[in-house]
């Protein structure tokens, strides 16, 4: 995964870092940031009404942090923010269609910074579900063909 973001989406590693704690002391441009971001603008900009039913963005949840920071090695250390999926999401296939279609959506749009979100999503995903297929992992619902290299 690591070979697969630095070398073919041309991340760095602090790149890698911002997608769990973002830029700033308070997680901004974290993956969990950017989909709240990315919520809002559904809301409140036309232009970005067009996903406003998109399964993706809806069913994922930021998680909120109960407390910032951890002790780590005796010094105190920023938690990272993480996403998970909606509890009323059931394990069934048809939502991993959903989940699979909408992503496409997302990695084909037009505006760069929603494709930049879903590319950033799927190194997200894999960092933090690997390839287990538990009922919260993410990773699970990559469309197929992003990960064969046919989108």
């Amino acid at each position: 995964m690591h070979e697969y973001a630095t070398q073919v989406l041309g991340m760095t590693d602090k790149d890698i870092r911002m997608l769990f704690f973002g830029k700033d002391q308070d997680g901004s441009r974290s993956m969990a940031s950017r989909l709240n971001g990315l919520k809002a603008a559904v809301k409140t900009y036309p232009e970005y009404q067009r996903l406003a039913n998109n399964y993706l963005i809806e069913k994922l949840l930021p998680k909120t942090r109960e407390d910032d920071t951890i002790t780590s090695e005796g010094k105190l250390a920023k938690k990272p923010m993480f996403i998970t999926i909606s509890q009323d999401v059931n394990n069934e296939r048809m939502n991993e269609n959903a989940f699979s279609d909408a992503w496409v959506e997302l990695l084909n749009d037009e505006d760069p910074y929603v494709r930049k979100f879903a590319e950033d999503l799927v190194v997200y995903a894999m960092y933090t579900s690997g390839e287990y297929q538990g009922f919260d992992k993410i990773a699970k619902l990559i469309p197929p063909e992003w990960l064969r290299g046919d989108t």
